[in-house]
């Protein structure tokens, strides 16, 4: 667990927010970008970048996925949204 909590630190300059949960196969962290983002596929690539730069050593990817979440009335705003499930390795 200290591992996952290193690894969401070593992305502070894209991670905003983050948190982790358990379920039955493994670990789900949630992470949301540190800013928000003009256009929706802006953000789903930032999302994308999260995931890529997370996995810590040490554990194994289940899945996930990175959308966009509209903030914002007319939605105009748009924050990356990841959720990875992780497993610890061996």
């Amino acid at each position: 667990m200290i591992d996952l909590l290193y690894a969401v630190g070593s992305c502070t300059d894209i991670v905003g927010s983050w948190e982790v949960g358990g379920q039955a196969d493994g670990l789900v962290v949630r992470l949301r970008t540190s800013g928000v983002h003009d256009a929706e596929a802006a953000a789903v690539e930032a999302a994308q970048q999260m995931v890529k730069s997370f996995l810590p050593g040490g554990y194994e990817l289940l899945s996930t996925s990175a959308v966009a979440r509209s903030e914002g009335r007319a939605n105009d705003r748009w924050r990356g949204v990841a959720e990875v499930v992780v497993v610890a390795a061996g």
